[in-house]
């Protein structure tokens, strides 16, 4: 690499800087490991001062700053569903996001008037009902609302809650809703080839959350992709995915940003451990430094390099502390 290459600015960098040549075989060897990744990453990131080729927005925290540094970008609903169609769009045509997380419901937000047994079908129908918005919005030339742009080209994906299969299955159908724009109908699987199963957390088995994607790749075959939603970094989650790395094709964390910012850092075992980090000007730029090499340490261990013992044991004291990683 010379001396003399000039780095693309981003937003907040308004100069152009020379990339020293220090830097190339820092580069080559951390594309590596990222490279042979059997999935994607999702990180879910608001500091742009650190690279990763796939980083995860809430609509209501999207930054523009943020998708230089990454290749892909995701949106999310944002916390406990906040954000609904519209703002998602906003945040995906601001972001030039690639891919718009639909809004479902999860169980602990269905009204009272539902009874249990009607929880998952009352959350698919919300995903319809975005679904909906969501193609009106994508194949318009211009839609705006406000100062709000909402044209954008993101690839929507569809979530799902427990009961997993019956909520598929029910996504096969064709679900007529009534919307603003009058009555419509729509096959939700016919509009995306993306799902993402949530609700993982709820299974407090590592094991079991393993299981319950398995049960999901089987029922949709290999063609549809699968997005694991918060399934957490639990040792269990990590080896099935190496010993099948068909299982799914993509996962979020927050880990890599939450972590060092609450001063704490995972080891192996993702149990995490008191790392108190400096404060003052530019200290996102240190945090930054931690949040790229978490990030990388899990591609690491979902890759074929890593070869460390633990990847063959089980210590359930350490798993159920990963836990409480997501």
């Amino acid at each position: 690499m010379s001396k003399n290459v000039v780095a693309t600015p981003s937003v907040e960098q308004k100069t152009n800087i020379t990339i020293p040549d220090r830097y190339a075989r820092e580069i080559r060897e951390r594309e590596h490991i990222i490279d042979a990744c059997p999935i994607k990453v999702f990180t879910s990131s608001i500091n742009p001062r650190w690279s990763w080729p796939w980083k995860l927005n809430a609509a209501n925290e999207a930054r523009p700053s943020v998708p230089p540094s990454c290749d892909e970008m995701m949106i999310d609903p944002g916390l406990n569903n906040r954000c609904g169609p519209l703002a998602a769009a906003h945040a995906a045509a601001k972001t030039d996001a690639d891919y718009v997380l639909g809004r479902d419901l999860p169980p602990t937000q269905c009204p009272e008037r539902v009874s249990d047994d009607e929880v998952w079908r009352v959350s698919i129908e919300r995903v319809a009902n975005y679904m909906i918005e969501h193609r009106r919005l994508r194949e318009a030339d211009s839609v705006s609302l406000g100062t709000w742009d909402l044209a954008h080209d993101a690839e929507a994906i569809a979530p799902i809650q427990p009961p997993y299969i019956e909520s598929l299955k029910y996504m096969a159908e064709p679900i007529k809703r009534d919307t603003p724009h009058g009555p419509m109908q729509i096959t939700i699987l016919d509009e995306t080839d993306y799902i993402a199963v949530g609700g993982l957390l709820s299974f407090d088995d590592v094991t079991e959350r393993v299981e319950k994607l398995q049960e999901v790749r089987e029922h949709v075959g290999d063609e549809m992709k699968i997005h694991a939603l918060a399934p957490g970094t639990g040792l269990p989650v990590i080896r099935a995915i190496r010993d099948d790395p068909a299982l799914i094709d993509s996962l979020d964390v927050s880990t890599p940003e939450t972590g060092p910012s609450n001063g704490r850092l995972p080891d192996k075992t993702w149990t995490q451990h008191d790392h108190n980090l400096p404060r003052g000007t530019d200290s996102t730029t240190i945090r930054a430094q931690y949040s790229g090499a978490i990030a990388l340490q899990l591609a690491y261990m979902l890759g074929p390099y890593c070869n460390d013992p633990v990847l063959d044991q089980d210590n359930d004291q350490t798993e159920q502390q990963s836990l409480l990683d997501v």
